[in-house]
């Protein structure tokens, strides 16, 4: 992840997404800037610390997930499921918290929570 500052331009290095998805990644940082969440090169996802530490894998699949969103301190996404409609998950990683939303479906294109 890079970061860019808009008044000159300079670029600077955060950190390197291990094991990243090249073609899809999908990283996005938390509201409060100590995480990030991207998709691996088996479309999984991982969680990670902003600085590069407490990596942590949230999904094992073989379908993959969609792109992450953040709102506050929950993260969602949506299971890939290629013969029907996305099942949508939200997790919370501090504390774990994990709520499979089955009765939702579909494509997850942003996230507004209280």
């Amino acid at each position: 992840m890079e970061a860019i500052d808009l008044g000159s331009g300079a670029v600077s290095t955060l950190f390197v997404l291990q094991g990243a998805s090249p073609k899809a990644p999908d990283a996005a940082l938390s509201p409060d800037g100590n995480w990030v969440v991207y998709r691996d090169q088996n479309m999984n996802l991982t969680l990670v610390h902003l600085e590069g530490t407490d990596s942590c894998p949230l999904t094992s699949l073989t379908g993959g997930v969609s792109a992450p969103y953040w709102s506050g301190d929950w993260l969602g996404f949506g299971l890939l499921n290629f013969n029907a409609a996305d099942t949508l998950v939200l997790v919370q990683p501090q504390p774990c918290r994990a709520y499979l939303l089955s009765a939702l479906h579909g494509d997850l294109e942003g996230m507004n929570l209280p």
